[in-house]
Formats: structure tokens, sequence, C-alpha cells
């Protein structure tokens, strides 16, 4: 509002056309990640989680991908929760072996690998599956293992798949 205010008058005072363009600039920008609050990976895993929802396995890989690029260096603590909410409606929504082979064709399999381990492990429903996996690496992929379990257990309503109730039957008649 602020910006619109500021461009607007701009045009009141004595024509200063470089100013305006530079203020309509400004406001074309995006803000960064720090000013406005969100993190860019959330905003592509929203997407990808709705593609999903709405079974389109195409643009959440899409999406998917956009988010894993703008973590390129793992998941930090401000979003974990919100991969690890993803993870579980994915995984809720039957696409665990999708997205363990779309991981592995994108090369993120050794990068990610505690959340691949995790998401492995729910896959194929046992836990004990992280017992194979390196000990640097166990403490990890069991925390995330958990958090996604948890998040499992409570998925969210609008995902939940349910089952259609059976038309009552009429009274038969004697």
């Amino acid at each position: 509002m602020e910006l619109l205010t500021r461009f607007l008058e701009s045009f009141h005072e004595p024509p200063d056309l470089d100013r305006a363009r530079a203020l309509l600039d400004e406001g074309l920008r995006e803000p960064p990640a720090s000013e406005s609050g969100a993190f860019p990976d959330n905003i592509h895993l929203h997407h990808a989680v709705n593609a999903a929802s709405d079974a389109n396995w195409g643009l959440a890989r899409a999406a998917l991908a956009q988010a894993l690029a703008v973590r390129s260096a793992g998941f930090p603590l401000e979003t974990t929760d919100d991969w690890l909410h993803a993870s579980a409606v994915l995984l809720h929504l039957n696409y665990g072996a999708d997205l363990l082979a779309f991981l592995d064709e994108r090369g993120d399999t050794a990068r990610l690998r505690p959340w691949v381990e995790a998401l492995r492990a729910l896959h194929i429903g046992d836990r004990r599956a992280l017992q194979n996996i390196a000990p640097e690496i166990r403490p990890t992929a069991e925390v995330l293992h958990d958090g996604i379990e948890r998040r499992l257990q409570t998925p969210p309503a609008s995902t939940c798949r349910k089952i259609a109730p059976r038309p009552a039957k009429p009274p038969r008649k004697a």
C-alpha cells in the first residue's frame, strides 16, 4: 500500500519519470525471504502437495524439483516441519514409490540420504529398515522418520480418502 501511495504521489509532483519508474520497479521486485517472512521452498512445497492432492504427479514433481533446487544444501531448521508435512502427505497419497524414484533420478539420494532413508522405511512400513543404513546418518534418519510418521497419524482432513458410505437397502416386503 505504501508503495502504491508513493507511486501515485509521484504523479502530483513535477514530472520525474525516472523516479516514477524506479518506484514501480521497486514494487515489482519480489521481496527477499527475510523481509516477507516467507520461505521460497514453502511455496513450491505447497504447489507440490496441492498438485498431488489433485492426482497430478507431473506438476507435483515439477514443484518438488523447484523446492529442492532452492534448498540445495539441505533442509533449514525453519522449514523442516514443512518438508516433513509434505512428505507425510505424499506418502499418504501413495506417491512414496514415485517420490523415491524421482529423488533417485535427480541424484538427490546421496545428498539427502537421511530423508530418503526415512521415506524408504515409511514406504515399506518397517522402521527396522533404518538399521541397515550407515550409523553416521541413522540418528538423523530416525528423527525424520518419527517426524513424518507422527504427521501420518493425523493426516490433513483434505487429503483423507473417505470410503463412500454404502447406500441403505430398502426393507424387504414380506
